[in-house]
C-alpha cells in the first residue's frame, strides 16, 4: 500500500536522481545527502506498528545514517578511492534491503 511516507521517499530520490545532471560535482553529493535526511525522518516518523515492523524500520533507519554517513564522507574526501565503493556498497545494501522486504509474503 503506497502512503504519504512512501511518496515522499519516492519524490525525495527521483528529485535528487533527476538533478544530479544539471548540478556541478559538489552539488551532488548535496542532493544525494538532502535524500538522505527525507527519507531519514520520514522513516523515523514512519515507526508504528507491530514489534516487528517497528524492529524492520529501526535496522532500515540504520541503512539510511550509513548511506548519509557515506555521502558525507565522500564529500570530504572526494580523492580517496575508498568512498565510491563505500557508497555504492551502502547503497546495494539498502536496495537488497528494499527488495527483499518489497518481495516478501506477508
Amino acid at each position: 500500500m503506497l502512503t504519504k511516507q512512501h511518496s515522499t521517499i519516492a519524490f525525495a530520490l527521483l528529485t535528487a536522481a533527476l538533478s544530479e545532471p544539471f548540478l556541478s560535482r559538489d552539488l551532488d553529493y548535496v542532493a544525494n545527502a538532502c535524500f538522505f535526511l527525507v527519507e531519514t525522518f520520514t522513516i523515523y516518523w514512519h515507526l508504528h506498528g507491530s514489534a516487528l515492523e517497528y524492529r524492520v524500520h529501526v535496522l532500515f533507519l540504520v541503512t539510511i545514517v550509513m548511506g548519509f554517513v557515506a555521502v558525507v564522507a565522500e564529500a570530504k574526501a572526494k580523492h580517496h578511492m575508498v568512498m565510491p565503493i563505500l557508497r555504492g556498497s551502502v547503497f546495494m545494501l539498502k536496495g537488497t534491503w528494499l527488495v527483499q522486504v518489497s518481495t516478501s509474503p506477508s
